[in-house]
């Protein structure tokens, strides 16, 4: 970690810092700045925790290493090598009268004659390796390949973090592009229906007014098909439906297709509306209970629009 007395603990370097408080390889201010940030925040107490409890399992994440064979075979030689007793040759001794009178004087002290350093032989003093520097060496990788570990678990879960914010963003915005594929349907439809009205109007030779209590209409009529608009009619239950009638002068009524009404403010358009009866005297509006696909026979609720056509 680098020395550097001055920086501030943001989200960018959290992960790294607490890491490394944990592994104490901060410098001391380094150390003293994560420590006064965890009083701040004592929420980060339990992600600490858990960093120790991951670095104290690292260490038998590491494969066990053997030592080699020649190890031990040189440890034991060198263990022997010292508790072996120097051997002496025996000097051989005169066998005559003037070495017999030499050992039998006493010995007398000689007197002392002080080492001349400049003559003496240096000293050396060899370190021999022994088997706890061996097993030493060992642990020192073990603690290194625990740290690359530790490194490593700590830059995945950032990765994956970063991933799954990149997911998070991207389902985000396929649903916006969905919404938006969604609205340029409703507005193609809208404009196609918009275009039909537009060519009924250019192609109309007729146009019928239906007034009523609570709403108003026109039912635009050309050679094949009739176009209505229809505005002030209330939104119905589920259970009802508006229905158009072509009413002959002589006959009954013909259903010429249901009407759906949304908004009461906002005018309805129908386009398209097949003209079943060409002779028709009168256009008219009924509220009819809902019979799913079944189209009705004849009108049996109330009629809120009609108009004559001259």
């Amino acid at each position: 970690m680098a020395n550097n007395r001055h920086f501030t603990i943001n989200s960018d370097n959290l992960d790294e810092l607490l890491t490394g408080y944990v592994l104490s390889a901060l410098e001391p201010d380094e150390m003293l700045a994560v420590e006064a940030h965890l009083q701040a925040h004592p929420e980060l107490r339990s992600r600490v925790r858990r960093l120790e409890e991951t670095t104290a399992l690292l260490a038998y994440a590491a494969p066990q290493v053997a030592p080699p064979a020649s190890a031990k075979e040189r440890l034991l030689a060198r263990a022997q090598e010292a508790t072996q007793m120097p051997q002496f040759t025996p000097i051989p001794v005169a066998n005559d009268e003037a070495t017999k009178y030499y050992l039998q004087q006493p010995l007398l002290p000689r007197a002392y004659t002080p080492l001349n350093r400049s003559e003496a032989a240096p000293i050396r003093i060899e370190r021999r390796s022994t088997w706890f520097d061996l097993s030493f060496g060992w642990k020192a990788v073990t603690v290194g390949a625990a740290v690359a570990l530790l490194f490593f678990v700590v830059l995945a879960t950032q990765l994956q973090n970063r991933l799954n914010q990149v997911v998070s963003q991207l389902n985000v915005v396929q649903q916006q592009m969905a919404a938006l594929q969604e609205n340029n349907s409703q507005l193609q439809q809208t404009n196609l229906t918009q275009q039909r009205a537009l060519a009924d109007l250019v192609n109309t030779t007729q146009v019928i007014q239906l007034t009523g209590s609570n709403g108003a209409a026109v039912f635009m009529v050309d050679a094949q098909h009739g176009t209505l608009i229809i505005h002030g009619l209330a939104p119905l239950p589920p259970d009802q439906i508006y229905e158009l009638w072509l009413i002959p002068a002589n006959a009954d009524p013909v259903a010429a297709g249901r009407i759906q009404i949304e908004n009461q403010n906002t005018p309805t358009l129908i386009s398209d509306v097949p003209l079943t009866l060409s002779n028709f005297a009168a256009v008219g509006v009924s509220i009819e209970p809902f019979r799913g696909d079944q189209p009705p026979t004849s009108p049996t609720g109330p009629i809120v629009l009609l108009g004559q056509r001259t």
